[in-house]
């Protein structure tokens, strides 16, 4: 499988090379660095991928089964996570049944792509962002861990844990979802929070404009909900509710909702103007391939941060769950979470 995944990788690896030499004049082609770096990214993480024996070790039913406090019942664990997933269900239905989101990507100076009039993206499109992908992978995260519980309890084998009595592909795609979706999301509401607020609040200063034109948009009760309440949702799971691992050995899967999202927008980069005259354009500035070493670096940057937030969420997990905290430690625990990664308003 090994052998595989390496043939896998160097074809993958070739081909995005050639594609570049073949693109060479469109200033917007990832330069060939990013694509290296993206290669690279995920050959290492195809050939450290965890196996199945080490997440089928952790992938149980007592690791979604057992509560932190006995005052929280299985019956309570499942309805709590399917609260959880409703309201994302719900907010996603909204963003593509109702919203309409206004996208005005003012590129860094250094940039060679064209600043076009705000467009906006309506219906499906509305899910193109990479907020919405770490949100419907919470969704999801939350919907099968949920049925996890459910189907023990309704099967009864919370007290015998035979994990044979719980679909095992199941178990497996509780776990992963799970460890994949925490870092994503935590590392978006750090982004939102102490990067794209303030250079928001900065535009409002330099224009002088008194509707606060650019923070509006992150005010919204969709956008306030996609935000803020993941953080409410897993620092709950892990300070109140279940024991869900998160396993440094599982580490490559980190990475792997934000290397695919580079790579759909590069892909996409030429879906999002208003004509075929605007030229390639992001819907996140710091995805703007024209900025060469500058765009391989934010990648590798963003790349790391998703690492980093993993290795911290982890700890914070098994000193919630194993070291002893007691209610106070938990609330504070929580509190800290909520604290550092939401935001509201100005």
């Amino acid at each position: 499988r090994r052998r595989r995944r390496r043939r896998q990788s160097s074809s993958l690896t070739f081909a995005m090379a050639a594609n570049h030499i073949n693109n060479a004049g469109d200033i917007s082609h990832p330069p060939l660095h990013s694509i290296i770096l993206i290669s690279s990214t995920i050959i290492l993480c195809l050939h450290t991928l965890p196996t199945l024996n080490s997440i089928d070790e952790y992938a149980t039913i007592n690791s979604f089964t057992t509560t932190i406090s006995d005052a929280i019942s299985v019956k309570s664990l499942y309805r709590i996570r399917y609260f959880f997933a409703l309201v994302g269900i719900a907010t996603t239905a909204h963003n593509i049944l109702h919203d309409k989101c206004e996208v005005d990507t003012n590129y860094l100076p250094a940039s060679h792509l064209k600043h076009i009039t705000p467009f906006y993206l309506q219906g499906i499109r509305t899910q193109a962002f990479f907020t919405a992908w770490a949100w419907n992978l919470l969704t999801l995260s939350n919907i099968l861990s949920g049925t996890v519980a459910y189907l023990a309890f309704a099967r009864e084998t919370v007290e015998t844990k035979n994990d044979d009595d719980i679909p095992r592909w199941l178990l497996r795609a509780a776990l992963i979802t799970h460890e994949m979706a925490i870092p994503t999301e935590c590392a978006i509401a750090a982004i939102v929070t102490y990067i794209i607020w303030p250079y928001k609040i900065e535009r409002n200063k330099i224009e002088g404009t008194d509707d606060n034109k650019h923070t509006k948009k992150l005010t919204g009760a969709a956008v306030i909900i996609m935000h803020n309440a993941c953080v409410v949702f897993i620092f709950a799971e892990m300070c109140f509710l279940g024991r869900i691992p998160l396993v440094l050995s599982h580490l490559p899967l980190v990475p792997v909702p934000g290397v695919t999202y580079i790579a759909f927008s590069w892909w996409c980069r030429h879906s999002w103007g208003l004509a075929k005259g605007d030229g390639a354009q992001f819907l996140y500035l710091f995805l703007d391939t024209s900025l060469g070493w500058v765009s391989t670096g934010i990648i590798a940057g963003l790349v790391g941060l998703f690492l980093s937030f993993f290795v911290v969420a982890a700890g914070a997990c098994w000193i919630v769950q194993w070291g002893g905290l007691g209610v106070l430690g938990q609330v504070a625990v929580f509190a800290c979470g909520v604290k550092m990664l939401c935001r509201f308003r100005e």
